[in-house]
């Protein structure tokens, strides 16, 4: 099997967990801890070197590279944690291990207060006012080396112990042991709701043109009527 024709599918969920801190507790205005991860159920260590988290320019260590993924239950997760007083979206670039394979940009928004399209993909549930907002992807790789290929159905399904795995130093993140992997169906549901809103705000620019074109022709029959009405001999 050439590899022209090896095609090789990484699922992975990435988001943010945010929790607010105790007003003692900051002395720089923060109001939240919140955490930027990427996480899976499948390793990813055979298959992303390294995770940039690039944050809001504001923040002192603006571009973070994470090398290092963390083993959190049945997951492998890249994050990185800091404080911070209001939202922002931030861009996750994954390099992976194969040179060949170009990098993956993705971007995020981090929450910290719940609003109506926030979210947990996996099913569990925000507590203690804790916000969780996180998509599920899967980022196919087409034509990839055979080696990696194999790599990949070697693990499927396994847990390795030669995988380089650090312990979790992010207390907040022991939450997403509790999250459940995510089904077709809830995928499936979550993207026909997306559809549905979509759909809904393109229903509604397209009734806010019509009465736009409407009141534009309205406007241009009156402007017609006053300029012949001012031709008229007395």
């Amino acid at each position: 099997m050439s590899s022209a024709s090896l095609t090789l599918t990484l699922p992975l969920i990435y988001g943010s967990l945010s929790t607010p801190l105790p007003p003692s507790t900051s002395s720089d205005y923060s109001t939240h801890q919140w955490t930027l991860y990427i996480r899976s159920y499948t390793p990813l260590s055979p298959y992303i070197k390294s995770v940039t988290f690039h944050l809001h320019p504001s923040f002192d260590r603006s571009v973070r590279v994470v090398e290092t993924c963390e083993k959190i239950g049945d997951q492998y997760v890249f994050s990185c944690t800091s404080n911070g007083w209001g939202e922002f979206e931030s861009l996750l670039k994954i390099t992976y291990t194969q040179p060949t394979v170009k990098p993956t940009i993705l971007k995020h928004t981090i929450r910290l207060y719940p609003q109506a399209t926030t979210g947990v993909v996996g099913g569990g549930k925000s507590t203690d006012q804790r916000v969780v907002n996180e998509f599920y992807d899967e980022i196919c790789f087409e034509g990839v080396e055979k080696e990696w290929y194999e790599e990949g159905l070697r693990l499927d399904g396994l847990t390795p112990p030669s995988l380089p795995v650090a312990p979790v130093t992010d207390a907040s993140l022991l939450m997403l042991q509790d999250f459940e992997e995510p089904n077709d169906r809830e995928i499936v549901g979550r993207l026909v709701r997306a559809v549905k809103f979509v759909e809904g705000e393109i229903g509604m620019v397209k009734d806010r043109i019509l009465r736009a074109n409407s009141e534009l022709e309205q406007a241009r029959k009156i402007e017609g009527i006053n300029n012949s009405g001012s031709g008229r001999k007395v």
